[in-house]
């Protein structure tokens, strides 16, 4: 029985609760705002009216209002895109105090053309302008904000808003103190926001000047770029650059945003080598920015704002699909440092669809959805300047590989002569300090012409390949030796006196004899002829060194080989 009951209320429960809930989505809007209890004004406390032909009069609106002829704004805050026609937006508040309160009424976005306000209430009727199209204005909010004072009992608010640009109205009725903690918010977000911009911009202005890098200039002008539009678009650049020129603020808008997505996209080009990858890409992408910046030219001329606007929006849209496609066709063509690029492009291309999407009115707007571009951008720029440094290492190690390349002789890798020069040249010029100075061997395998005309180049390559691994293990920590050229060698014994030094010779000479170099027929043993000479005064230039001991080695070579030679005596018994 009970399991049936319980069965049976689990197949009602969905139609109960639609039962419950169904008439609260049929109640008819709040009729007064309790300005005492509410702070953000949703559409649900709004009644709007839209201009279709003819300018009305606060007089009509008020008679529309009244005949119950308007609308519900609906949910969320109110946004009509770009182009609307003007809207009229009436809010009922109460008061339910005893004596006059003091509210702030701010509009959460800047760029509106023309606001017009009218507050009816009990004691007196007052109107308000605000707006973009109303030069010499002084700005001292970067909202349009109006201090409010509302007697006890109703107030009717009448608000007029018309803007080419998107109109999106997020108006919020609040105490001033709140208001004053809302704005102090707002000051340490933006400008840590805007600091960090700062910072990654001149860190990579400094890099390029230091480098020459044209990726590392570029991508300087983007970040300058998104900082102005930025700047424009919340309004701090009307507050502090342009508080005179409210037609400046209507057009940069749309001019910066088809410059910001213009620098990114030439950044992307550079850094990700678009042009060598896919030319007819690069040559499409750059058409395309020619193509915007003409039409905005043309808008400008004709004074289309509505034009520029759409062409500004549909492009940051399609720079945010762009740019994670450029990263990926590069990453997929090996560019190592595009992955990095591909996870900026994403989080850029997340925040700006959202913001541009909740501008246009498509998606509902908040400040999370208006501000989600700052944040998708900033972590953009930092992970590009990740990615730059990555790219800047990714060079710098290649750079010193290849140096470290040219040291080193690749068969035998010992150090060549080049880099012996430079190994040698600090303990040459502190000799005069050390109680003991330098020894220098030079050393020359016996026949190897021979080994090579008649064993060939290959066993003749595995002859030097192993005397140069024996010559390493018979030397000293400390020992510096490098390939001379041909089958020479060359050693520099740093503070060695004569008697160690004629040791060291004389155990790389037997180490060498006693190898046995596999051939195809037989085993080949080598040997060698070495010339030692020793600074004993520590003042002997080395290149006097080099040449002692090369005259020293031909001495031994001609006197039968397998020998060492110092200052002119035969050091070794003939094997």
């Amino acid at each position: 029985m009970m399991r049936s009951l319980f069965l049976l209320f689990g197949l009602l429960w969905p139609l109960c609760a639609l039962a419950i809930r169904a008439p609260e989505s049929q109640l008819a809007p709040t009729k007064y705002l309790d300005i005492s209890s509410q702070q953000a004004i949703m559409a649900e406390h709004l009644w709007q009216l839209r201009e279709e032909q003819q300018r009305l009069t606060p007089e009509q609106v008020l008679a529309y209002y009244r005949s119950g002829l308007m609308q519900t704004a609906g949910e969320g805050v109110p946004a009509f895109g770009i182009g609307s026609s003007p809207v009229w937006l009436l809010l009922p508040l109460i008061n339910p105090g005893t004596g006059d309160s003091t509210r702030v009424l701010q509009l959460g976005v800047p760029w509106t053309d023309e606001i017009q306000l009218w507050q009816l209430g009990p004691d007196q009727d007052q109107e308000f302008v605000l707006g973009d199209s109303f030069p010499g204005r002084p700005y001292r909010e970067r909202l349009p904000t109006l201090t409010l004072t509302l007697a006890p009992g109703e107030t009717l608010l009448m608000l007029r808003a018309e803007s080419k640009d998107p109109l999106v109205l997020p108006l919020t009725l609040m105490p001033p103190e709140v208001q004053r903690q809302s704005n102090s918010f707002y000051q340490y977000s933006y400008g840590f926001f805007y600091g960090a911009i700062s910072i990654l911009m001149g860190y990579n202005l400094m890099l390029y000047v230091g480098m020459r890098s044209r990726s590392y200039l570029l991508y300087s002008l983007f970040l300058l770029s998104f900082l102005f539009t930025n700047l424009s678009y919340t309004g701090h650049g009307m507050l502090w650059l342009w508080p005179s020129g409210p037609h400046w603020q209507q057009w940069l808008n749309p001019l910066l945003m088809t410059l910001f997505c213009t620098m990114g996209l030439l950044f992307a080009l550079r850094f990700l080598q678009i042009g060598k990858l896919r030319p007819g890409l690069r040559l499409i992408v750059l058409g395309l920015l020619g193509v915007i910046w003409l039409m905005q030219l043309l808008a400008l001329a004709f004074d289309s704002r509505t034009l520029s606007l759409i062409l500004a929006f549909d492009l940051v849209l399609f720079f945010s699909l762009l740019m994670p496609l450029l990263g990926a066709i590069s990453l997929a063509s090996g560019n190592y440092t595009a992955r990095l690029f591909l996870l900026a492009s994403l989080s850029s291309m997340v925040g700006c669809a959202i913001t541009g999407l909740a501008v246009r009115g498509i998606i509902p707007f908040n400040q999370f959805t208006f501000r989600i571009a700052e944040i998708g951008v900033l972590i953009d720029m930092i992970l590009l300047a990740l990615a730059l440094a990555e790219k800047f290492r990714i060079a710098e190690r290649q750079r010193l590989a290849a140096e470290q390349q040219a040291r080193i002789d690749p068969l035998t890798g010992l150090i060549n002569r080049r880099a012996f020069d430079e190994q040698i040249r600090p303990w040459v010029a502190q000799g005069h300090k050390c109680h003991l100075g330098p020894a220098l061997l030079m050393l020359d395998i016996d026949r190897f012409k021979t080994i090579n005309d008649t064993l060939g180049h290959a066993l003749g390559d595995k002859v030097l390949t192993d005397i140069a691994t024996c010559i390493k293990q018979s030397l000293r920590s400390q020992d510096i030796c490098g390939r001379w050229g041909g089958e020479e060698f060359v050693i520099l014994l740093p503070e060695t006196g004569l008697h160690a030094a004629e040791t060291i010779a004389e155990r790389i000479r037997t180490n060498i004899a006693a190898l046995n170099i596999g051939g195809e027929s037989a085993d080949l043993s080598v040997s060698a002829s070495v010339g030692l000479c020793v600074d004993t005064g520590c003042r002997t230039p080395v290149e006097s060194l080099i040449r002692h001991a090369d005259q020293l080695m031909y001495l031994a070579k001609q006197d039968g080989g397998n020998r060492v030679y110092c200052d002119h005596k035969d050091m070794a018994v003939t094997a």
